[in-house]
């Protein structure tokens, strides 16, 4: 077995490499080799480490990505939304549940547009996991997928992945809370920056003239005090309150 030595010669520390081993059944050095100074050896380890230093290195997140695509498969979202689609259609290089699988992935980790989609696969280790490559990804993919998904299959969609979610984590659902949020209309629209809800205020509008009625003054990011009584969120032509439920028509009955 191999030890370093110290000898000291002249007052100055010298390091030796020393080989011990069994002769004739008793200890004997079998090999001495000169190592040097402390300040040899402090040479010797630092042009190691330099020799071990790549020539380049890449910082790729992959912790969260991970995570969360190993959810999304013990989920199964994946194998549902292709189970419903029928195939993948021609063109596509990848399902339509795959590419839906990575929207929802990318929302999770890191939200992003479907255009900016590729360049932020490439920040991240996904590609080394999943076997998905770059070149797959293009935003009009994405697009592609989910025109490919019918309309009349999501409600089975979504019951099958609400169902594998709660036998997942043994959710309890006796009650339950939805949260409607990024929804045109529940922004005011006296919002000069949403046009999408001043078109739908517009349309609605039109509705209640011909027996319907939608009050567009949902409250959404305002201050308590700016916020409008309960009993104007949402009321009948005919004057009886609604009961405030998620944009709709109220019609008369």
């Amino acid at each position: 077995m191999a030890s370093l030595y110290k000898k000291v010669i002249s007052g100055k520390p010298y390091w030796y490499l020393r080989e011990m081993g069994w002769v004739d059944g008793k200890p004997k050095m079998v090999s001495e080799r000169y190592v040097g100074t402390a300040a040899d050896i402090e040479a010797l380890l630092d042009a190691r480490e330099e020799r071990m230093l790549p020539e380049r290195i890449r910082h790729l997140d992959f912790g969260a990505v991970s995570a969360a695509w190993g959810l999304l498969a013990d989920l199964g979202v994946a194998a549902v939304i292709d189970e419903a689609c029928g195939g993948r259609p021609p063109g596509l290089p990848l399902t339509p549940g795959t590419y839906l699988a990575l929207a929802a992935l990318n929302r999770v980790v890191d939200p992003c547009s479907k255009r900016a989609f590729a360049d932020w696969w490439r920040t991240t280790a996904a590609d080394r996991f999943t076997k998905i490559p770059v070149s797959a990804l293009d935003h009009r993919r994405f697009w592609d997928a989910m025109h490919a998904v019918p309309l009349a299959a999501l409600p089975r969609i979504e019951e099958k992945l609400a169902a594998a979610a709660c036998a997942r984590f043994g959710l309890d659902t006796s009650s339950v809370a939805l949260d409607m949020t990024n929804f045109a209309t529940f922004i005011d629209t006296g919002n000069e920056r949403a046009p999408i809800a001043q078109v739908l205020g517009e349309f609605l509008g039109k509705n209640h003239e011909e027996g319907a009625h939608f009050s567009s003054r949902l409250p959404y990011r305002r201050a308590p005090a700016e916020m409008p009584p309960p009993e104007s969120h949402c009321r009948c032509a005919r004057g009886s309150l609604e009961e405030l439920r998620p944009p709709r028509l109220c019609r008369n009955r």
